[in-house]
Formats: structure tokens, sequence, C-alpha cells
């Protein structure tokens, strides 16, 4: 058994807009939008075939904003989060045909993708492997969950190893990281001062931050200055940083077998890309 998770809301982004910048949108005879929904059962078919999963789910971000907003009012706030209305109808038909199609396709109310992930890594225990273009994603890789990374044409599946080979520490440190070097993307500053360099360091020779904290007299009196002055600051970064692990979520593996897909559904052959959902592997 292997269950594929995917990041919904990361492939449809990348489906839409590697559309956008097109000289027309692409539509069916009618001119509705069918970018996201042929990109993704393109994509879709690929993923089926390259790394071979016996069940699929695939998570979506709640319209209503996570807590992390509550925690961090700038958080995420360097982005539009408005969305041009093709982008919107074709996301809406993408979930209606997921959902024909007997896929399982999940989005909890306040709560990210990034949390459906991680609760369903937590409440599982076969072999996972997902697919996300989100590094912040990383930090639930371990020994059974491994993370499918795509730039371009190059694809990259992160192991345990892989992780340290590429920031020097752990998985399960990538939150510290983030919380003390910051994480532009999401607009969090983390600890002035400090940058990925130092950060990294610190993290690759303590460790957790209780541990750092233990060792505080070992680092540059700047250095702990910053950490003492920063140390409310970073926890509650961490609170923003770590994935959550208690959506209170109705998951069952049983209920995502790949054998279990439809593929006769009326909302394909309505937006004309039938096609599409047939070549998906059997």
């Amino acid at each position: 058994m292997k269950l594929l998770l995917i990041d919904g809301d990361s492939l449809a982004h990348r489906c839409y807009y590697s559309n956008v910048n097109k000289e027309k949108i692409l539509t069916n005879s009618d001119g509705c939008p069918i970018a996201i929904c042929s990109g993704f059962l393109i994509s879709l078919r690929s993923l089926l075939t390259r790394l071979n999963p016996s069940h699929l789910a695939i998570a979506f971000n709640s319209p209503v904003h996570s807590f992390r907003y509550q925690v961090c009012p700038e958080y995420k706030q360097n982005r539009d989060h408005t969305k041009p209305e093709d982008f919107l109808i074709d996301l809406r038909n993408l979930r209606c045909l997921l959902g024909e199609m007997n896929i399982c396709n999940l989005n909890i109310s306040g709560f990210e993708v990034g949390d459906l992930l991680a609760t369903i890594t937590e409440r599982t225990s076969c072999p996972i492997v997902i697919h996300s273009n989100d590094k912040k994603i990383l930090q639930l890789v371990s020994d059974r969950v491994s993370v499918h990374y795509t730039h371009g044409k190059t694809h990259q599946i992160y192991t345990p190893d892989l992780v340290v080979q590429e920031f020097g520490f752990s998985p399960e440190l990538i939150p510290l990281f983030k919380a003390i070097a910051g994480n532009s993307s999401d607009n969090i500053k983390g600890v002035a001062g400090i940058g990925k360099i130092t950060a990294a360091q610190m993290i690759q020779k303590y460790g957790d931050l209780a541990n750092i904290f233990a060792n505080l007299a070992e680092l540059k009196p700047r250095m702990q200055k910053k950490m003492q002055d920063n140390q409310l600051l970073i926890t509650q970064l961490l609170k923003i940083t770590n994935l959550a692990t208690n959506v209170p979520l109705s998951f069952s593996v049983d209920n995502c077998q790949i054998t279990q897909i439809k593929t006769n559904v009326d909302i394909a052959q309505e937006l004309e890309i039938q096609h599409l959902v047939d070549k998906l592997p059997d």
C-alpha cells in the first residue's frame, strides 16, 4: 500500500498560471474556463504513473483564514488574496469533478493544506508520498513519508537524508528554522539580525529551541541577547510554522483506493475533458 497525498492548491495554481500568460484563456466550446481542470488531470496522470500509489487523497485550503492570522496578523499579508473570476469558477469545477470521480478531496474550515496533510500522516501508518511544491511541507518527511517536489521538468523525492543534505538538519527542525530566520513567502519576519546561515548553524549545533537556550552561554554575547529578547516571538512564530496535526478530519484510507475512481462522469463531458479522464491509468 502507498498513499499519495496531493497539495491541491499548489497544483491548481500551477495549472492556472501556466496558462494565464497566454493570449487566450483555455476554455471549452461554451466559454467555460478549464485550465485548472485539464491541467490537473494531465498532472494527475503523470503523478499516478510516476509514483504508482494504491491510494489517493487531495487536500485544499479553506476559504476561511486559518488560525495563523490570529496569532500573527501580518501572516501572508504580502500576498494578493483576490483571485480572478475564471480561476474561482475553474477551481469550483475541479472540486466537483474530483467528487464525481469519487476521488477523496478535503478542505476543513480554518485550516490550511499543510495542516490536513500533517493530520493525515499523523493518523495513518502506511507509506506516504506527498506531492507539493511548498517547502514547509518538508517538515513531514520521515522514514515513512517522502515529499515529491517539482521544479520545471525536474522531479525530486525528499527523504530524511536529502532534507539533511539541503538544510543541514532533520525535517522536524524546519519550523524552528523558519521561526528564527523568517520566511518571506509567508511574510514571517523571524528574529531581526539573524539570517538563514546563522540560524541554520545554531540549529545544526544545538537542535531544538530548548537545547539552544540550555546552551545560550556558548553563543556570542550579541547572539545571546537577540535570542533572549526574542524568545517569546520565536515561541509565537512556532505556532505558525508548525503544521497542525489536530484537524477535525473525517478520513479513512480505505475510502481512497485508486481502484474506486470513476471515469465516466457528467461534468467531464460538460467541460469537454472526458478524453483526459479516460487517459488516467487504471
